[in-house]
């Protein structure tokens, strides 16, 4: 296995700089929105609408019992308005434990809103929810910290945890009680471990782990989240010239462990919809909700349908690219701005592979440029979804920027250092 020469640390060294990672990362989660960027005057309670229907659950549950609805997330009917009226009234009803005229959420099961449930009977502040989402994303960027000092050495992880902070979407959405983004970038940093440490049943592990995906955060940025098991093949494949016939090999064990983890997640919300419908009704709901999100307008709202046969997928990207992704200071960067910039730093990488032959730069290289199929997929997939949903700029982070990142802090390391030489 080639990599670069890297000064090694005992394991107390990297106990103690894992620890100080994720303090750093947890602190910055918890206290990003102080400075305003979450527009949420209610600072640790709700920042973002879609954790309406987390606190309405809770509310129900408390009156109700945790598996009232079959567990199921949902809203209060009477506040279906915009984010703030919603966000207010979710707390209120939290606060109060009445929430009338709920209406489950059917296209997730209900899994995280009965541990949220459980969690709330034993300590009922909602803070602890946020505390607990942003630990469990720390520790999993840690992990990757720890795994990307073991290929690229301590400073280039160092420089690479520190250009998150950047990114304002990541940052904003960190503690996210609804979205628990540790769960979806779990997939990826589990798979980089599992294949490091030469796990051989590496399509169990894909299993459980876009398993607990789907039951954490349900549909959440599924396209990607289907995508990120595969990083890891294609960055160790590329790393040890595996052959074909290994790469194949490694290619069925995870998409048969992906498919398994989506039908087990299937039958699981199946179960408990029809619990407070019909089997027929559960699968007819599904259904519905998949071709809404693939793009077919007839099914979607009067006051969506324009928006939605209208534009164009180029126009979608188009918009994306002109979106900021990155904020230093007052200073802004675009997604377009940063993607040419991957690309000239690409080229470098690929000088400085060509002329010194350091491999695992190039394996970087390309696991770069194939997560970009993770936020592709969501605009060519999900174009009905997408058109509604401009707003949602996560999903170029899941995980593209972080590996683009990462490969300009290796490559401007690795060129600095040949220039003193």
């Amino acid at each position: 296995m080639s990599t670069l020469k890297l000064v090694r640390f005992n394991k107390i060294t990297k106990v103690l700089l894992s620890a100080i990672v994720f303090i750093v990362l947890l602190l910055s989660f918890m206290t990003f929105h102080w400075g305003g960027d979450k527009g949420n005057h209610n600072v640790g309670l709700v920042a973002h609408t879609d954790e309406s229907k987390i606190y309405y659950r809770l509310a129900r549950s408390e009156k109700y019992g945790m598996f009232s609805e079959a567990g199921l997330l949902g809203f209060c009917e009477s506040s279906y308005l915009g984010g703030d009226s919603r966000r207010k009234h979710s707390i209120s009803c939290y606060l109060t434990g009445n929430c009338p005229d709920y209406c489950p959420y059917c296209s997730q099961s209900g899994f995280q809103g009965l541990i949220y449930s459980l969690i709330n009977r034993a300590y009922k502040n909602p803070f602890i929810f946020k505390i607990l989402c942003a630990s469990f994303l720390s520790a999993v960027l840690t992990a990757w910290f720890v795994w990307l000092c073991d290929y690229f050495g301590l400073i280039s992880s160092f420089l690479i945890m520190i250009s998150i902070f950047s990114f304002r979407d990541l940052m904003s959405f960190g503690d996210n009680i609804a979205q628990v983004l540790g769960a979806t970038y779990l997939i990826m940093v589990a798979m980089f471990w599992a294949y490091k440490k030469n796990i051989k049943h590496i399509g169990t592990v894909a299993f459980f782990v876009v398993l607990l995906k789907l039951l954490l955060n349900g549909p959440e940025y599924i396209f990607s989240a289907l995508l990120l098991p595969f990083l890891p093949l294609v960055f160790f494949a590329v790393l040890n010239r595996t052959s074909k016939q290994e790469v194949m090999h490694n290619f069925f064990l995870i998409t048969r462990g992906v498919l398994l983890a989506c039908f087990v997640s299937f039958l699981i919300l199946m179960a408990q919809v029809s619990m407070i419908d019909s089997l027929a009704g559960a699968i007819h709901h599904f259904i519905n909700r998949v071709l809404v999100r693939v793009y077919l307008p007839n099914l979607l709202p009067l006051n969506e349908r324009a928006t939605t046969i209208s534009v164009t997928r180029l126009q979608l990207l188009y918009k994306y690219l002109s979106f900021p992704c990155a904020s230093i200071g007052f200073f802004k960067i675009y997604f377009g701005e940063i993607i040419l910039f991957f690309c000239i730093i690409s080229i470098l990488a690929l000088y400085l592979y060509r002329r010194y032959g350091q491999r695992v730069l190039f394996a970087l290289l390309a696991t770069t440029w194939v997560s970009i199929l993770c936020p592709l997929s969501w605009i060519l997939i999900a174009k009905g979804h997408v058109a509604n949903e401009m707003h949602d700029r996560l999903v170029w982070h899941i995980p593209f920027t972080l590996l683009g990142m990462a490969l300009t802090v290796v490559t401007l390391k690795m060129w600095i250092c040949r220039m003193k030489h």
